[in-house]
């Protein structure tokens, strides 16, 4: 199942359609051919020249062509419905090709030296398009095999900076004051690759360790908001991390502590989280053990948490003044949004170990 490259769940599509479907760019082929979305089908080819010529491949775009080929094969088969069924062997591959191109050149780019005008046309499209475009390559249903990512990225002198602009992607979810320094990005060492960039994002987001505990002997069950908590003498505090993994609550005789990641968020991050989310809906499976399913649900632990704390706006301005969330939409928007969404999920093992 895990390999599966899913359709969006039903519990969750009342949400939005801006979760579900992309703004600009198609990606694989569960959008593909979206009349909307042309414009950046044609900037797809011109991206696959670019990223042939500034990678120094000493292969023409037809041997790489080739290569890609080798790998679409097993890839065919990660994809469910009528929207592959359609396509020839070739169709498909070239499709693997422009969009493995156009992610790979638009992470080059937005990487690049900005006094360098050797991409410069390009450069301005992308940049016009910036936040659509980030909105969209985190998109459940617009995700491309990994797999044909690497091979394609593997083929030249000068491959694009992937680690680093996953660890860039996800520096953008920190608050001002923890921002300045963008964390190393730590590499999946799992049996298991992750089998497209979401699934990647949120392995790096969610993190590996949890540095803060829930006591073992605590029996104090918490349902209360922010403001609540305060009354309680229980002190909600960010950490230093901004894994979201990395929560837990710490009893003492007279206060108590409430750990976890701040949270910067706007329409993007917001869609990321979504996004997340129904990854871990549809990959969790309550036959793990229970350390894997603390990580294979982190990211709803992590919006389930948030939420308990969001009863009033009130409340989200209390977590604005402790440093917990810092948010470009309103209180009455952040709570909103949070509420929405965990109206339709489970809060998973972390959630359920600090209740």
């Amino acid at each position: 199942m895990e390999w599966t490259f899913h359709r969006f769940p039903a519990s969750l599509r009342e949400l939005d359609s801006r979760y579900v479907k992309p703004l600009v760019v198609a990606l694989g082929p569960y959008h593909h051919g979206d009349t909307k979305l042309q414009e950046m089908e044609n900037l797809k080819r011109v991206a696959a020249d670019r990223f042939v010529r500034a990678s120094g491949s000493e292969l023409d775009l037809e041997e790489i062509f080739h290569a890609v080929s080798a790998v679409a094969g097993v890839a065919r088969g990660l994809y469910i419905g009528d929207e592959v069924a359609g396509m020839s062997a070739d169709e498909f591959a070239t499709m693997m090709l422009h969009d493995a191109c156009f992610l790979l050149q638009y992470i080059r780019v937005m990487d690049s030296d900005p006094r360098d005008p050797a991409d410069a046309s390009l450069e301005r499209l992308f940049v016009s398009n910036r936040v659509c475009i980030e909105n969209d390559i985190m998109l459940l249903e617009n995700q491309i095999p990994w797999s044909v990512v690497q091979a394609l990225n593997s083929l030249g002198r000068s491959p694009a900076p992937v680690d680093k602009f996953i660890s860039t992607m996800g520096s953008t979810f920190k608050i001002r004051g923890h921002r300045e320094s963008t964390q190393p990005f730590r590499p999946y060492t799992s049996d298991r690759n992750p089998p497209h960039l979401l699934a990647l994002f949120r392995l790096e987001k969610a993190g590996y360790t949890r540095t803060q505990g829930v006591p073992p002997s605590s029996s104090m069950a918490i349902t209360a908001s922010a403001t609540e908590l305060a009354e309680m003498a229980i002190n909600i505090q960010p950490c230093m991390t901004s894994d979201f993994m990395d929560m837990g609550i710490w009893i003492e005789k007279l206060f108590s502590h409430l750990y976890l990641a701040p949270l910067f968020l706007d329409e993007t991050r917001a869609c990321w989280l979504v996004n997340m989310a129904a990854l871990e809906v549809c990959t969790a499976s309550n036959d793990r053990d229970d350390d894997i399913m603390k990580k294979e649900t982190a990211v709803c632990s992590y919006l389930a948490l948030l939420a308990m704390l969001m009863n009033r706006e009130e409340d989200v301005h209390e977590l604005r003044n402790k440093q917990v969330v810092q948010a470009k939409l309103t209180d009455k928007e952040t709570l909103d949004f949070f509420k929405s969404v965990v109206k339709r999920l489970d809060g998973g093992r972390l959630y359920s170990g600090i209740m």
